[in-house]
């Protein structure tokens, strides 16, 4: 919906395709203002009043076709909004917000506090490298759709994702899963484990591993 690029799915092929403008002003790509886009219903012509011209446009990956154009508003060189299009179409499917840097956003219960009417469903990345514990935790509510990525090593919530909640995804069941070598030997590679099947391996739940800080 992960780094909440489940959603996008963007490969860096697609980059060279790009067309690029200059970053935009910071208080239009503000959480406030990007709250207005909602997924399903916005336009393209709509988020150009709401937040002008795009920093960067790529098209949709000619071999995924069910992506769509992604837009990226930068703020200075880092990228601080990102709205995918619904493919063939100008409505947006989904946008993602990159919290900055010294941002009240940045503690997980302040992010949360947007969405007082949220019920929070906790996951983290889909395949788990086996030799490592995974950093990421999301928060998801499915029938809002709203997903907020929490890292909970550093203690900092990474991005906060909205899209509609009434789309139709692909089917990854039949995806392979990655391989994980390892770095004093890259020819010893683990294929990633489900975080389902991680977790219930090492008996802890998911959602006491992303508990909530109090």
């Amino acid at each position: 919906m992960k780094r909440f690029l489940l959603i996008f799915g963007w490969t860096s092929t697609l980059v060279s395709c790009a067309s690029t403008n200059r970053g935009v002003a910071s208080s239009l790509i503000a959480f406030g203002n990007t709250e207005n886009i909602r997924p399903g219903q916005t336009t393209k012509e709509e988020i150009r009043k709401m937040l002008g011209t795009p920093t960067e446009t790529i098209p949709g990956g000619a071999e995924r076709k069910s992506l769509g154009e992604l837009w990226e508003y930068n703020e200075g060189e880092s990228a601080r909004v990102e709205i995918t299009f619904r493919p063939d179409s100008d409505v947006v499917d989904a946008w993602t917000w990159h919290v900055p840097q010294n941002s009240p956003d940045q503690d997980l219960k302040t992010a949360m506090a947007h969405y007082r009417s949220a019920s929070w469903e906790t996951e983290t990345v889909k395949w788990i490298n086996p030799h490592s514990y995974p950093n990421q935790c999301y928060y998801e509510d499915k029938s809002l759709g709203i997903t907020i990525e929490y890292n909970r090593l550093r203690k900092e919530v990474f991005t906060v994702t909205r899209y509609d909640p009434l789309r139709k995804l692909a089917s990854e069941e039949s995806a392979e899963p990655p391989k994980y070598c390892l770095a004093i030997d890259p020819n010893v590679c683990t294929a990633g484990v489900p975080s389902r099947e991680f977790f219930k391996n090492i008996q802890i739940p998911i959602s006491e591993y992303c508990q909530i800080p109090k």
